[in-house]
């Protein structure tokens, strides 16, 4: 090697005073000085990769993983998007996820494509989609109904009928540009929960759920807003309790929020508790515009029947959101139902941070930086309490932009973030 590199030199050194003394030679010598036979871009090239030695897994930084199969295979590099793990053998992380029905496998599902929703009805007890055959498989575990795509957009108005929970699960994004509305028929029959919520009380009748608000015990007497996140109020004059607070903050399992007790007599329901929803993706969920609505029914009130007595208004659901990266510009409320007032009925959670209200004496339903809903004043029936709201991802932060109710910080809030359970 030494002798070679003095001949390499002696020729460049040659090459040099070439180009000085006679403008022609050096024109040449980019072709004539080194002779073809010396192998120096040989010796100037990076060597080629490495074939592997033997079956190996080796986490190369903190997203990236290399696996080789076996002698002289050509190594594999694999980006991580829930990170690459050095436990054990090393491996990609996978999302454990939370509520209870949704398991590791269902992110990775055959037999599914991308799908579009806009102004669809989805059956949780059936598992249909109303206007859409194919592109996604379904099942039901532990009262919630799992839909599974590679990917999801939805560019319209969803809304749901059926008893179970539902879950949307996708291998890769979610992208939401509308409105997803999980509360129950509100204005068709008040009493009715959303999808994995409970329903209202009738007359005389305690609101079904945990915190199920309590029914009126005489004429003029409200029923107590229905509880899940936060308490519900009591209804007015010698009214029903107001449900109380339950679940967890992770929302380790899926369910909806509890409705309101009913009034005095026939007619005076509790509204609806909202509904429970999941979206979980392998890779980021995405809430442009228009957004999730778990809002709880306001109560019912019979005009002009002379007894009196709003139902308490219904709970807010569940919203649990899971991707590596979750970005929201849009909307996520789980707001009360107002109670219902003497002769008029309450409001229902909406899609904002302004809770629901009844000027006939029904309470506030819970809202914004107050999650607990307000008591019925006269007859009317109590508020019902927020529900639950929480996102995981892998960094323990969502980028959020646009409105939560209750939020992050809004005081005795029920909405939590944090990091996702990766294996």
């Amino acid at each position: 090697m030494a002798r070679f590199s003095a001949l390499a030199m002696s020729l460049v050194s040659i090459a040099a005073c070439s180009f000085r003394t006679n403008p022609a030679a050096r024109d040449a010598a980019p072709r004539d000085v080194v002779p073809i036979d010396l192998p120096i871009d040989v010796m100037l090239d990076s060597p080629p990769a490495m074939a592997c030695t033997s079956s190996s897994a080796t986490c190369l930084d903190a997203n990236t993983l290399e696996t080789c199969t076996g002698p002289s295979a050509q190594p594999v590099v694999t980006i991580c998007t829930w990170g690459c793990l050095a436990a054990g053998t090393d491996h990609c992380g996978a999302l454990a996820p939370s509520g209870g029905a949704v398991t590791t496998g269902d992110l990775s599902a055959s037999g599914v494509g991308a799908v579009t929703l806009a102004g669809n009805i989805i059956d949780t007890d059936n598992g249909t989609i109303l206007g859409v055959s194919s592109g996604f498989t379904q099942t039901v575990r532990n009262n919630v109904q799992v839909f599974r795509f590679a990917s999801l957009t939805v560019d319209g108005p969803i809304t749901f009928t059926g008893t179970n929970a539902v879950a949307f699960v996708a291998s890769d994004a979610i992208v939401v540009n509308s409105t997803i509305d999980a509360r129950g028929p509100c204005l068709i029959s008040r009493q009715t929960a959303g999808p994995g919520g409970f329903d209202g009380g009738d007359g005389d009748t305690t609101g079904a759920g945990t915190g199920g608000g309590g029914t009126s015990s005489g004429k003029n007497d409200g029923g107590g807003g229905g509880g899940y996140g936060a308490g519900g109020g009591t209804g007015g004059n010698s009214g029903g309790a107001g449900g109380i607070g339950y679940g967890n903050a992770t929302i380790m399992s899926l369910v909806g929020g509890s409705g309101g007790g009913g009034g005095h007599n026939s007619g005076h329901v509790g509204g609806g508790g909202g509904g429970a929803i999941q979206l979980v993706s392998n890779t980021s969920i995405v809430i442009n515009a228009g957004g999730i609505n778990a809002g709880g029914c306001g109560g019912h009130s019979t005009a002009g029947d002379g007894n009196g007595g709003g139902g308490g208004g219904g709970a807010g659901g569940a919203i649990l959101l899971e991707a590596p990266t979750v970005r929201v510009s849009g909307a996520l409320a789980v707001n009360g139902g107002a109670g219902g007032g003497n002769n008029t009925d309450g409001g229902d959670g909406s899609l904002d941070r302004t809770p629901a209200s009844n000027a006939d004496g029904g309470g506030t339903g819970g809202a914004g930086g107050t999650p607990g809903g307000a008591p019925g004043a006269s007859g009317g029936g109590g508020g019902g309490g927020t529900g639950r709201l929480r996102i995981n991802t892998r960094s323990g932060q969502a980028t959020v932009t646009g409105t939560l109710s209750p939020s992050f910080t809004d005081p005795g809030t029920t909405s939590t973030q944090g990091t996702a359970t990766i294996n």
